[in-house]
């Protein structure tokens, strides 16, 4: 080893913390997590499994660009932090079709009007032994 024979003076070395920021904006929906939120240099963080909730819509997860063209995250994945960066909450509108069921003069024991989301079955099938149509949603 080395033998100290006169008086020495030590300097500290310090190395800054750099921190970044996580944020997520739930683009016009209400998000009860936490919005914002700093993490050191090199952080592993995990995407929240808490979703942000806007009337009318459907989440489909986190992106980094708000046009949906950057990284998608979903909830439980994880990625390194090492620089700021914005999340935005991406959203598919719910679109809703109104099915009108006429009998032309026949009976029909439902609504005669029926919304329906964009996407959903509907099977109509012809009942012999009532001569009426039966129909029904998957």
């Amino acid at each position: 080893g080395n033998t100290i024979k006169e008086n020495v003076i030590l300097y500290s070395q310090w190395e800054k913390i750099v921190y970044y920021t996580v944020t997520y904006d739930a683009d016009g929906g209400n998000f009860s997590g936490n919005i914002s939120q700093k993490y050191e240099n090199g952080s592993k963080i995990t995407i929240p499994a808490e979703e942000p909730k806007k009337t009318g819509y459907v989440f489909y997860g986190w992106n980094t660009q708000k046009d949906g063209s950057g990284v998608s995250y979903s909830a439980g994945n994880s990625f390194n932090v090492d620089s700021d960066i914005t999340l935005y909450a991406q959203w598919k509108k719910i679109v809703y079709y109104t099915v009108t069921y006429d009998t032309d003069g026949g009976y029909f024991s439902g609504n005669a009007n029926q919304k329906y989301e964009t996407g959903s079955k509907i099977y109509l099938y012809w009942l012999e032994h009532t001569e009426r149509w039966k129909w029904s949603i998957v």
